[in-house]
């Protein structure tokens, strides 16, 4: 078999290969798209596409409050003309045997860091942070991404840990991004806004999954 005709068979095989995934993407993007939009059912919420991205941007006039530091509004006078966003990114070459394997390593690189941040904590009773246990747990990550304590390798090891997919479709990683956080935060306002969000945003848990729009943070 000659050289050149090794070349011609490669250059063949790539350029078939690279319109599939891209096909991919499109399929199961514009799938996903079509089913996002049945949902929205009033026009607060606005929806956009592009080559591998779904933006939901919800805009109305409300307030989110925390309940960890919850302000009074009974008045609705914090409510302000803001948005919630939804960013829906899609990704090719993943598989179930990637995903099991990353978060494997992902677990085994913070496992002692989550370690060494409770016992620290502990020798201090958690005094000085709002915080405990339970609640560090709950989003280990975020913690430590912003914690002092680190050495330069352990922020290296932090750096290292790759994000995974929300959601698999076939060979296609589906991230998604919130700005809504909850059980933290609600959405209040004196204009019906908090059901016209609620109601829509539920819906779509049907189509990208629960754990995807109702999480404490990145999937890892």
């Amino acid at each position: 078999m000659s050289t050149r005709f090794i070349i011609i068979a490669l250059t063949i095989l790539f350029c078939g290969l690279t319109p599939k995934n891209k096909s991919d993407i499109i399929e199961v993007r514009t799938d996903t798209f079509k089913k996002l939009r049945k949902r929205i059912s009033n026009d607060s919420w606005n929806i956009s596409q592009k080559s591998d991205e779904i933006s939901l941007v919800f805009i109305d006039t409300f307030f989110v409050n925390t309940s960890i530091s919850p302000i009074r509004n009974e008045n609705g006078f914090f409510n302000k003309r803001d948005t919630i966003s939804i960013q829906i990114r899609f990704e090719d070459n993943w598989s179930r045997i990637k995903f099991d394997s990353i978060k494997i390593k992902n677990k085994e690189k913070l496992e002692p860091l989550k370690n060494k941040f409770i016992a620290y904590y502990d020798s201090l009773n958690w005094i000085g942070i709002k915080l405990n246990q339970e609640m560090f747990l709950e989003k280990p990550f975020t913690y430590l991404k912003r914690w002092k304590e680190l050495s330069e390798q352990e922020k290296k090891v932090i750096s290292e840990i790759v994000i995974l997919p929300d959601k698999l479709i076939n060979n296609i990683g589906i991230f998604v991004k919130t700005d809504y956080r909850p059980p933290y935060m609600m959405i209040e306002s004196k204009n019906n806004a908090n059901n016209r969000f609620y109601t829509v945003y539920d819906s779509f848990a049907d189509v990208l999954g629960r754990p995807s729009l109702f999480k404490y943070e990145e999937n890892y």
